[in-house]
C-alpha cells in the first residue's frame, strides 16, 4: 500500500510540474516579454502621420556616428515607400558580425532626406521598433537585442 502512494505522488508532483512549465512557457511566450521578439528577426513599424508621403525608405547598419551625423555602413536594404496617414511593416535584410547598429533613412515627397538610429545597439538584429513621422519630427522606440 505504501508503494501505490509513493507512485501517486510521484505522479502528481511530475503533472504539477509539467502544468507549472506549460504556464511559464505560455506566459513567457507572451509579447510583453519579448521572448517571441527576441527569437525573431528585426523588424521596423513606420508609422507616417505626416502630411507627405515617404518616397523612398532604406535601412542599413551605422558604420560609425559622431556629433549627431549617422555614417552609413555597407550593409543595407531598400524598401517601398509609405502614403501619408499610413503604417508598413519592414523587415531588414542586413547581415552583422558581432555589434552593430541599425538606421532608417527616408526622403519625402518634397525632396528632404532624413536618417534617424532605430536601433541604438543590437547584437542578434532581433526586436522591433517603430517610427512614428510627423510634419517636421520623427519618434523613435526601439526594443533591440
Amino acid at each position: 500500500m505504501m508503494r501505490f502512494a509513493r507512485k501517486k505522488w510521484i505522479v502528481a508532483a511530475a503533472g504539477l510540474t509539467l502544468a507549472a512549465a506549460i504556464v511559464l512557457l505560455t506566459v513567457g511566450l507572451d509579447k510583453k516579454l519579448d521572448l517571441f521578439n527576441f527569437l525573431s528577426g528585426f523588424t521596423v513599424v513606420v508609422d507616417n502621420q505626416s502630411d507627405v508621403d515617404l518616397l523612398s525608405l532604406e535601412t542599413g547598419l551605422i558604420a560609425g556616428a559622431s556629433d549627431g551625423n549617422i555614417t552609413e555602413g555597407e550593409s543595407r536594404d531598400h524598401h517601398e515607400g509609405v502614403q501619408s496617414g499610413r503604417k508598413i511593416k519592414i523587415k531588414p535584410n542586413l547581415q552583422l558580425s558581432g555589434e552593430g547598429a541599425v538606421y532608417l533613412k527616408w526622403t519625402d515627397a518634397e525632396g528632404n532626406s532624413t536618417i534617424r538610429a532605430v536601433c541604438s545597439y543590437t547584437e542578434y538584429l532581433s526586436g522591433h521598433a517603430k517610427v512614428i513621422v510627423k510634419n517636421g519630427e520623427a519618434t523613435v522606440e526601439q526594443k533591440c537585442y
